[in-house]
Order: C-alpha cells, then sequence, then structure tokens
C-alpha cells in the first residue's frame, strides 16, 4: 500500500511568496504543476497570488489626468473621490 507523501508545513513571509509567484509566472508551468513541483499547497499559492495581485494593483495606482470636454478655465467643475472607508474627497472650483 503506497502513503501520500505529506508536505512539510513551511511559513514563508510575503517576499518569499512574491518570488515564488514571480517565478511561476515566468515558467512555463501553470499554477498547479509549479505547485507540485515545488512542494507548494496550490490553494494557499492562489491565495498568495490573488493577495499579492491586490497589492501590486494598488502600487500601480497613481495620479491621472482628468479633462472635461469644453472646460475652460472659468468653467465651474465638481470632483468627488470615494477613497474608501467612508472617506471622501470633494474638490469644487467656481
Amino acid at each position: 500500500m503506497a502513503h501520500k507523501k505529506r508536505r512539510q508545513y513551511v511559513r514563508r513571509s510575503a517576499t518569499q511568496w512574491a518570488s515564488l509567484v514571480s517565478e511561476q509566472a515566468e515558467s512555463d508551468l501553470n499554477q498547479r504543476r509549479f505547485c507540485e513541483r515545488h512542494g507548494l499547497s496550490y490553494a494557499t499559492f492562489g491565495h498568495w497570488k490573488r493577495r499579492l495581485g491586490e497589492k501590486h494593483e494598488d502600487s500601480q495606482r497613481g495620479f491621472i489626468e482628468l479633462a472635461v470636454d469644453g472646460a475652460t478655465d472659468e468653467s465651474r467643475w465638481d470632483v468627488e473621490l470615494s477613497l474608501g472607508e467612508g472617506v471622501v474627497l470633494r474638490i469644487r472650483r467656481g
């Protein structure tokens, strides 16, 4: 009777997971095969891939230019930005 080999639990930092996620993305292996070859939990890898992806998306956000068609220096405008957690930034001109 063959026994399934148990994975040894290894605690990794976010930096280590980021490195593994990058390595998988650059490899020719899909996520499942990569996890099998590296002895990683498929579910845990997916969790970290999503978590780091969200952080990456947040870090890619920056300044954007807003333009209003037909706006002049004397135009009145309102801008409202929802920043999350109930915080709203309102900018008015005019």
